[in-house]
């Protein structure tokens, strides 16, 4: 891996520790990792093979090729406020568990509803004829 790679890798695995409040024990213990070879990929003395990468991903639920993605913040601008959000359902009552799904389910019904099923139509105006 170059080590323009890595940067980007560790950025990305900084970004998700941080909004997850993640640390590097939790993550390797998570990952099924030892705790020295996250050591090493951070120190950039060993490159994480594929199924590292994707044990990794999995503990965050990403594909791990968005763990090279050098954009990857970019991709996800509300990550933080999800995990937030995802840490007072784990911690909320059932009632209030509900309630946060519904506000989900509507959520996403709107999100559905804005987007375009078929083509924008034409701005043009009706010119009628005058009698």
């Amino acid at each position: 891996m170059t080590d323009e790679l890595n940067k980007v890798l560790l950025k990305n695995l900084d970004y998700l520790r941080d909004v997850s409040s993640v640390n590097k024990q939790e993550l390797a213990k998570k990952a099924g990792v030892s705790p020295r070879m996250l050591a090493y990929i951070y120190s950039g003395e060993r490159t994480p093979t594929l199924e590292v990468l994707e044990r990794i991903a999995a503990v965050f639920k990403i594909a791990p090729g968005l763990l090279l993605m050098p954009d990857m913040i970019k991709w996800f601008p509300h990550l933080k406020e999800m995990g937030e959000l995802m840490t007072l359902y784990a911690n909320a009552d059932a009632d209030s568990q509900k309630y946060i799904r519904r506000v989900a389910e509507k959520e996403a019904n709107y999100s559905a509803a804005a987007l375009p099923s078929s083509p924008v139509p034409s701005k043009t105006k009706s010119i009628k004829a005058r009698s």
